[in-house]
């Protein structure tokens, strides 16, 4: 006589009713879950065939023996230089004139002399564009204020050679103090 309830089977005459599943298949699922789990585990996280090692391996150290493929290099030395005493000379440029005769022509140049400490000197050759007066002797330095061509200055402090130029510490008409580039300066 077949069972009613379609999870149990009938297994003989004078037998009881068992289950759809055998007890030992509770035993044996469970086994090989944990084995194919632990096979991906190695397969993911276990050495790699490449002979890389696991994080908890310890290296072994390989000592080797290694030898000088050169020797010294040898570098010559130079002389050491000759300062120079002399008074600088302003360059002066000849023209020509009609007899062949040569008129020397100052030319005017700023010279650190002219650009010193006290000193008054113009803003000039900014292209209306103002020259901007800095925190520091520096380009990075925050911007003080913007100076238009012809604005005079006070020289106070300076120079300081930074970021490819040479800075001069300036104080303007109204009393604001800051750095600013020299060859946007004239002396007065």
């Amino acid at each position: 006589m077949p069972s009613s309830d379609p999870g149990k089977r009938y297994t003989g005459k004078n037998s009881s009713v068992t289950s759809l599943w055998p007890k030992w298949i509770w035993i044996v699922v469970p086994i090989l879950v944990i084995i194919v789990v632990a096979g991906f585990w190695w397969a993911i996280l276990g050495p790699s065939s490449t002979g890389e090692t696991s994080p908890t391996a310890k290296p072994t150290q390989r000592i080797t023996n290694k030898q000088a493929t050169q020797g010294p290099t040898l570098q010559a030395t130079l002389p050491p230089a000759v300062t120079s005493t002399k008074a600088v000379v302003p360059l002066a440029t000849f023209t020509p004139t009609a007899a062949g005769a040569t008129t020397p022509v100052a030319v005017a140049t700023n010279t650190p002399a002219a650009m010193a400490i006290g000193a008054k000197a113009k803003v000039i050759n900014t292209g209306g564009s103002g020259l901007n007066m800095r925190a520091g002797p520096s380009t990075s330095q925050t911007r003080v204020k913007t100076l238009a061509d012809g604005a005079l200055v006070e020289i106070v402090g300076g120079p300081q050679t930074a970021d490819g130029f040479t800075w001069y510490q300036v104080k303007d008409s109204s009393g604001t103090i800051g750095w600013v580039v020299d060859q946007f300066l004239a002396a007065q």
